[in-house]
């Protein structure tokens, strides 16, 4: 409810987001804070993963490096 307090706006994806048109309601929303059930974060994986497999493997070495240096910046930031 907080949507209707503070004026934001409330956008929710069709019935068959998970068959692909997910990417297109957001491209469409440009949502700033996007909340998903698990499934759906796992579909993301799955595709990010996809188009990794497809770049040389030294862009692959930088792009691990930066996800777990920034997992790990997280981490220590929740610690505070």
């Amino acid at each position: 409810m907080s949507h209707v307090f503070t004026g934001l706006e409330l956008y929710f994806a069709k019935p068959d987001a998970l068959a692909g048109t997910l990417v297109e309601t957001l491209n469409w929303a440009k949502p700033t804070v996007f909340f998903a059930v698990p499934r759906v974060w796992e579909k993301f994986e799955e595709k990010l993963k996809e188009i990794a497999s497809t770049k040389p493997k030294f862009m692959q070495n930088i792009s691990g490096w930066a996800k777990g240096y920034g997992a790990q910046k997280v981490k220590l930031q929740q610690k505070k």
